[in-house]
């Protein structure tokens, strides 16, 4: 059982630029819905990193810094990722004492240790992820990088970490189908996640898919 309070959960969608992304029509109105529901707080962080040289993506590891003062788990989720009506309150089976995070060990590519579309993270280890973000250097090239930095540090035992189930992180293959909508509801997929930023239009196009399916739902 979980020893954090619902209304000490924030969860933080992660986004950067000057205009949200199109897609993100289908995926803020079910994280409003799903913080409601569960009694947690919703932020939107849109801020890039500081340090303009690197991806984005960076400013996960700095967004804890927004939290409000009351939050002890952040949970951070990509902007691509999409909250079904049915998930559960996830603040039940993230840990307190580590940072839960859905990791695929023994399947690197690139330095790929972990799909990183959904952290629980205790806001005491927010020491931990600022200290990647100093030390690990400047952007070099691209995103598998980043990643290589990120899952180094998991792996060298900096901070204790914990698995987070698949259905919470689910991600989504290249097309939507009426087979993949059944296999989700079926299987009790949670988060989907859209992950990969090739095909812009094939993104805008399953999470639009994935919406109007559930919208109903909500």
């Amino acid at each position: 059982m979980s020893l954090v309070e619902p209304n000490e959960t924030e969860l933080m969608v992660t986004a950067a630029g000057l205009t949200l992304p199109g897609y993100s029509i289908y995926t803020i109105p079910f994280f409003r819905s799903y913080c409601k529901r569960h009694g947690y707080r919703f932020s939107l962080i849109d801020s890039r990193p500081k340090d303009r040289k690197r991806h984005a993506s960076w400013q996960k590891l700095l967004a804890y810094r927004f939290a409000h003062e009351s939050t002890r788990q952040v949970v951070l989720v990509d902007l691509d990722v999409l909250c079904l009506p049915w998930a559960n309150p996830i603040h039940e089976v993230l840990s307190t004492d580590k940072v839960t995070i859905m990791r695929t060990e023994g399947q690197y590519r690139k330095g790929f240790a972990f799909q990183c579309g959904v952290w629980g993270v205790p806001i005491k280890h927010r020491g931990w992820l600022e200290g990647i973000y100093e030390t690990n250097g400047w952007w070099t090239s691209g995103y598998w990088y980043e990643q290589k930095f990120v899952s180094d540090s998991i792996r060298s035992g900096d901070v204790p970490v914990s698995n987070l189930d698949r259905k919470w992180n689910w991600i989504a293959g290249r097309r939507i189908s009426r087979r993949v909508l059944k296999r989700i509801r079926q299987t009790g997929v949670e988060f989907v996640h859209c992950a990969g930023n090739r095909c812009a239009k094939r993104k805008h196009r399953k999470l639009k898919t994935l919406h109007d399916h559930w919208v109903h739902m909500t």
